[in-house]
This record gives C-alpha cells, sequence and structure tokens, in this order.
C-alpha cells in the first residue's frame, strides 16, 4: 500500500484553494455561527476562521443563542453580500438541527446539509446546476477529504477512470465503513456506492427497532458485538460481526472511519489512529 504526507496534500488543497478565491470577481464572505460557549467549541471555531482567511476569503464569526439562531440564518439567506453560511453543529442535538441545516438557502449552504444537496447526493446527481457541467455539487467535506485521501493513496479504485456520474471506480469492491451519522458516515458510504462499491456499514446496534422482537432479542443477548447492514433504503440482512468479517471483509477493506467501539479499539491500540487499522490481531 502507498503513503502520503496528509500534510503536503492539506497544503496542495490549501494552494488551489487560495488560487480560486484570487480568480474570483470579489471577495467571498463566509458567515459563521456558533451557539455553543464552551472553550473546545470556540477553540475549534476559531480554528475554521482562521483557515478561511488564510485562503483569502472574509470570514464573520457570531456567537449567538440557540434560540436567537433561526432569525440570524433567515437574515443571513437575504444578505447579498454574505455567500456562504457555515452552522457549528450541534446546536440542540436533536431534530431541530436537521431544521437548522435546511433553513439554510442552498445557494449558501457551503456545509451541504440541507435537503437540496443531500437529495443530489442520494441520487448521484453531481451538477449544482442542471446542465452546467462547469459547477459541481456541494459534497460534506469530511467524507470527501476521506476520499480524496484514498484516491491519493491509490487504493480508490482504478485511477484510469475519470470521474462521473456513469463512472465506477470501485465496481467489485467491499468497502466497510465505522460509523453511520447524518454527516459523515452515510454520505461517505452513499458516495463510496455511487461509484460502484458494496458498502457496509457498521454501528453499535444497527436499525434494531425495524427488526423482529425475537431477532433482537437474540442479537443483544450480548451489546458488546457489532452487526453490519448492507447499504440500500430497506435494511436487507444483518450479520455478526465476526461472520461478516470472516466471509467477506478479509477480501477488500478500504476504509474505516471513526472506530468509537472500545471493544474493538483494544484490538489494536497502538493504531487506532491509523486510516487503516486492523480488524483483529
Amino acid at each position: 500500500m502507498s503513503t502520503s504526507n496528509p500534510t503536503q496534500l492539506a497544503k496542495r488543497y490549501f494552494e488551489e484553494a487560495s488560487h480560486a478565491v484570487e480568480a474570483c470577481k470579489g471577495t467571498p464572505r463566509v458567515l459563521g455561527l456558533i451557539a455553543s460557549t464552551d472553550k473546545p467549541s470556540m477553540a475549534y471555531a476559531n480554528a475554521t476562521k482562521q483557515r478561511f482567511l488564510d485562503v483569502g476569503m472574509e470570514y464573520t464569526l457570531e456567537q449567538v443563542g440557540r434560540l436567537d439562531l433561526e432569525a440570524r440564518i433567515l437574515e443571513a439567506n437575504e444578505d447579498s453580500r454574505i455567500h456562504g453560511v457555515f452552522i457549528y453543529f450541534p446546536v440542540f442535538g436533536n431534530q431541530q438541527d436537521d431544521y437548522l441545516r435546511n433553513l439554510i438557502s442552498f445557494t449558501k449552504d457551503i456545509e451541504a446539509g440541507s435537503q437540496y444537496w443531500v437529495r443530489k447526493l442520494y441520487a448521484n446527481d453531481r451538477l449544482a446546476v442542471d446542465g452546467d457541467p462547469t459547477r459541481k455539487a456541494v459534497l460534506p467535506c469530511t467524507p470527501l477529504a476521506i476520499v480524496k485521501l484514498l484516491v491519493e493513496l491509490s487504493v480508490y479504485g482504478d485511477p484510469s477512470i475519470k470521474p462521473g456520474p456513469s463512472a465506477k471506480p470501485l465496481a467489485g469492491q467491499t468497502v466497510t465503513i465505522f460509523n453511520r451519522s447524518e454527516v459523515i458516515g452515510r454520505p461517505l458510504a452513499v458516495m463510496m456506492s455511487n461509484d460502484g462499491a458494496e458498502v457496509l456499514s457498521f454501528d453499535e446496534t444497527g436499525r434494531s427497532n425495524s427488526w423482529p422482537q425475537d431477532l433482537r432479542n437474540a442479537l443483544f443477548r450480548d451489546k458488546r458485538r457489532l452487526y453490519a447492514q448492507t447499504l440500500s433504503s430497506q435494511v436487507s440482512h444483518q450479520t455478526p460481526f465476526t461472520q461478516s468479517k470472516r466471509q467477506r471483509l478479509k477480501r477488500a477493506v478500504l476504509v474505516l472511519t471513526f472506530p468509537v467501539f472500545p471493544t474493538l479499539l483494544t484490538l489494536r491500540p497502538t493504531r487506532r489512529h491509523s486510516l487503516y487499522p486492523e480488524l483483529a490481531p
């Protein structure tokens, strides 16, 4: 497996972004909205602000109350001086956050969390505007960064296949993803599925509410076990982690993201931050 220096890769994309900003007719202006007051959240917000400033954009970070966030988003949507809105989630930690994501105008949603961009991702529609191939659809940044890393490592399928809605660089590959969150795991699974991969998405319990009661009782006698689910609109089948690993995952595990399960991490404590941790000794 090839290796790559992520710092150098980030520098390359940073330089490309800087050149793109310089080529703009005006300076892009981004509004960051944070409803938290704790120090780690503010440190992260200030760090992201600095990255926007470093590439030549204007970035305003505003601290607002949770109940004032809705009104501020609506104001930003109507403000022609603001080109992008960045919200630091979680805010409420429930479905109200989904409401706030969809409140942002899709033309200013730089995180691609609103239904306009989510719908395009799930439909494998790669154009921001129909009929204009020069304007690409916006994708969630962290899943896209994972794909970029895999491309850099020359393990993201056939490099000779050019990107496009009909291209399948991961055809015949089985991809395993630990994490099924709406902002990282699921978008990454959809992106790889769009590129032809068979995706196995893991979490600690799966969508247990959709399973028959007798099946749930059998599966959760040992709650430390992990279960795999084939990515689809419906839960098509579930298999125990050990069986899935033996029969399928050994063939082509490409990426494991955010392995948060303590019982799994203890298998390789010195590799827990590796992009490609092993599944078992």
